[in-house]
């Protein structure tokens, strides 16, 4: 009959290498020596709760940070570990400005894989490690999956035969009687298998075979695989060590198994050692006799050491007690039983678990002010006690909190206990804090926490105020400075301040301004026909001016100077608009005419060649809105090198370099 046989060995780990749970992993943070301090006296404080049952698919984190300083910007890092520390499963980052002492943090994540998990927080302040703290929380099926990935050496045999494989174990040591025997080579096999790993991260199992020598054991193979199972036939094995198995020969099959962070970090590993011969046949010396405590069910020979046991000190030795009921009151009492075995039967005629020989009468309610502690049966005499008349026995009555605003409200509460409300919160918001008189701004006032009603008082800076949760306020020219007060009915106090500037409107000449530009000048870009640099100049009105140019080839610019190319001759009407900072606008637009170069005309066109290498130079200064001095180039009277020499610069200019005006 065809069958299989393994020989399993029972795990044996060398090394496991863990973080303790409480250092965090994945964290980027430069820690101090010491914690930092809020600038309080009372430490920081994180506590960490974990809810595994939202949903029956995620888990829910809620972090509660206290003794903050307020208005600091936090950064926090959160992460999941299942049992080994050094892989995240899941990390969640980020920061949060806390507005008082206390903040509260609230995130969830689907585990991926069977529990347990421990959920850590770090807290940094401006690149400084603060505080930790970590909570532990179940997930499926922990019983199954609380320990670390595991390795495992087996030996299988696949030929026929239950006993054929040659395979014997002594005291964990192997013995493979296979030595000149293929057939047994060929169809045991050794197995390399790994298993219980993190979902998610990487791992590399290596394997190898030694022969097991004085002073240094020889490698004679080894190998690495991404892989959990690898198998081999001894008869593969034999072909691939040098000289092949020998016959009484020690060897050494090890595993490890090591995770793929910060630099392969060993997980687990595992030695099977085995002789390629038949076991000797020990003589083992012991106790034989199976009723002594220490019989030894391996020994082969009798060495008169047996030792018996006396548990109860009765004389009589434990395999000679007799079990049984021993007390007399019992309706089933055993006078031969030596040890009682706790069978001992008694009636119980009222069925309320207590034996009628026991029973007590009396009041068995400890509430009561008459309560007997040694009655079993209660006989109706309870009496009990209404110190404040309200109805309700004093054992009775719930001392708590009966306000419905606050945080621990109970409604089971009978008598009025302390009430706890959320801490007061207040923001203060304006639709506009700057502007021009007369400046109409609206305020609403956002109160959470705290316990209502709410006592509000706006003070806006300028004698006058306001009760009321929003309300508008007009300002005249000024820098006012707004307080927000609210107490709520706790009289707890919170305070907010903004600040209020209103300018006075100036009154300017109107708004005008006119354009001029160089002429035809080079083109500077290639493909290009003709370049020209428009200027624009605004008056009056109330500056700073924005100005917005539309050339007539379905382009446009911005700025007050601008370079504009054209790609074709023709004649285009050339619009520019000019805003002040009040929304004053003015619009100019004139016409410019693109031609040949040898084609003098007015309006826009370049100078004839017999100008382009001599004779003075025609241009007129303007002083711009920011008090620039620049150049006009009047219709290409450069001469062309000159022309050339203002293009290149320009073109500098537009990659980043320094123009020669810029001197200017």
């Amino acid at each position: 009959m065809a069958g299989t046989r393994k020989g399993v060995l029972s795990l044996s780990i060398i090394a496991i290498l863990i973080l303790a749970s409480q250092i965090p992993i994945a964290s980027n943070l430069t820690p101090v020596l010491e914690p930092y301090q809020s600038s309080g006296t009372t430490p920081l404080a994180i506590n960490v709760v974990a809810d595994s049952d939202v949903g029956g698919s995620e888990v829910a984190v809620d972090i509660e940070f206290s003794n903050l300083t307020a208005y600091d910007l936090y950064n926090y890092e959160i992460w999941f570990t299942r049992v080994d520390h050094n892989f995240s499963h899941h990390t969640i980052t980020g920061n949060f400005t806390a507005y008082s002492t206390g903040h509260n943090l609230s995130k969830s994540w689907s585990p991926d894989q069977d529990g347990p998990y421990t959920v850590h927080c770090n807290l940094s302040k401006d690149g400084h490690f603060l505080l930790s703290n970590s909570n532990r929380f179940e997930w499926g099926d922990v019983a199954n999956n609380s320990e670390l990935p595991y390795t495992l050496i087996s030996f299988e045999y696949e030929g026929d035969g239950e006993y054929d494989d040659g395979t014997e174990v002594v005291d964990d040591w192997y013995y493979l009687d296979l030595f000149e025997n293929d057939s047994l080579q060929e169809n045991t096999t050794i197995n390399f298998d790994s298993g219980d790993t993190e979902t998610g991260a990487s791992y590399l199992m290596t394997f190898a075979v030694y022969k097991l020598a004085a002073p240094d054991d020889i490698r004679l193979l080894g190998m690495s695989t991404s892989m959990f199972h690898s198998s081999y036939s001894m008869a593969t094995l034999n072909h691939s060590i040098e000289g092949g198995w020998v016959e009484g020969g020690d060897y050494q099959f090890t595993l490890e198994l090591k995770l793929d962070s910060d630099g392969m970090s060993p997980v687990v590993y595992d030695t099977l050692n085995f002789t390629i011969d038949t076991p000797p046949i020990p003589i083992i010396r012991g106790c034989t006799d199976f009723n002594a405590s220490n019989y030894d069910s391996n020994a082969s020979e009798d060495d008169g050491t047996c030792e018996y046991e006396d548990t109860d000190g009765d004389g009589i030795y434990d395999y000679l007690e007799i079990k049984g009921c021993t007390d007399y009151n019992a309706t089933n009492y055993n006078s031969n039983a030596t040890d009682d075995d706790g069978s001992c039967e008694y009636k119980d005629s009222d069925l309320d678990g207590v034996f009628d020989h026991l029973e007590i009468k009396g009041c068995t309610d400890f509430n009561a002010t008459n309560y007997n502690s040694n009655a079993t049966d209660d006989n109706g005499s309870c009496e009990y006690k209404d110190s404040d008349l309200d109805g309700v026995f004093d054992h009775l009555e719930v001392i708590g909190c009966t306000d419905r605003d606050a945080l621990n409200w109970n409604v089971i509460a009978t008598d009025e206990g302390a009430c706890d409300y959320r801490v007061l919160e207040l923001e203060l918001n304006a639709n506009q804090t700057t502007g021009y008189e007369p400046l109409e701004v609206s305020f609403t006032a956002e109160i959470t926490g705290g316990n209502a009603p709410y006592e509000i008082l706006w003070n806006f800076g300028d004698g006058e105020t306001s009760n009321q949760g929003v309300v508008n306020h007009i300002f005249s020219a000024g820098v006012y400075m707004v307080v927000l007060k609210v107490t709520d009915d706790n009289e707890e106090v919170v305070q907010r301040t903004l600040p209020i500037i209103v300018s006075e409107n100036i009154v300017t000449e109107e708004l005008s301004g006119y354009f001029t530009h160089s002429g035809q000048l080079e083109p500077m870009t290639e493909g290009m026909f003709t370049t020209l640099q428009f200027t624009g100049i605004a008056s009056g009105g109330q500056s700073p001016y924005t100005f917005t140019w539309h050339f007539g080839d379905d382009t446009i610019g911005e700025e007050s100077t601008v370079i504009h190319e054209y790609a074709e001759m023709g004649q285009y009407s050339v619009q520019l608009t000019i805003e002040d900072s009040a929304g004053r606008t003015v619009q100019i637009t004139d016409t410019v005419n693109i031609t040949k170069f040898d084609e003098g005309v007015s309006g826009g066109t370049s100078s004839t060649e017999e100008d382009d290498e001599g004779g003075d130079l025609n241009f007129e200064l303007y002083a711009s809105g920011a008090g620039v001095i620049g150049l006009l180039l009047i219709f290409g009277l450069f001469g062309r090198k000159r022309r050339d020499s203002f293009l290149d610069q320009e073109r500098r200019k537009m990659q980043g370099e320094k123009s020669i005006w810029d001197d200017y």
